[in-house]
């Protein structure tokens, strides 16, 4: 009987088990960081969804924006061709100060429709 004991004892507490504890402990250590990372890149993603969400909210505003500078700079040409005319038609100079309104509503027009085709990337 003691022979039996000394051999469940050896094979007990033999260098072998230990090392092979060790590396379930460790194999168990490595699941759980794999559980934990997991865990934060669906966090992350569900942050970036989020984020997204935000993105194509601010990109849908700056569109209505662009879009409400592109009328108004309509309007600002159409007023200044109009002036333009009854101008010519009375032999009046137009100042540059008007002219220069005139050419940036229509840089405004053509920025705009610029910025409308990059924002709609994020829609």
């Amino acid at each position: 009987m003691n022979k039996t004991r000394k051999q469940i004892y050896t094979q007990l507490f033999s260098e072998k088990e230990k090392v092979e504890l060790g590396k379930v402990e460790v194999d168990l250590g490595i699941a759980q960081d794999i559980a934990n990372l997991s865990q934060e890149a669906e966090a992350e993603f569900t942050r970036g969804e989020n984020e997204k969400k935000g993105i194509k909210q601010l990109a849908g505003d700056a569109i209505s924006s662009f879009k409400q500078a592109r009328i108004k700079a309509n309007q600002v040409v159409k007023a200044y061709e109009k002036f333009e005319s009854s101008a010519k038609d009375l032999g009046l100079d137009i100042p540059a100060r008007i002219k220069n309104i005139a050419e940036d509503a229509r840089e405004v027009i053509s920025q705009g429709e610029e910025e409308i085709k990059q924002l709609q990337n994020f829609r």
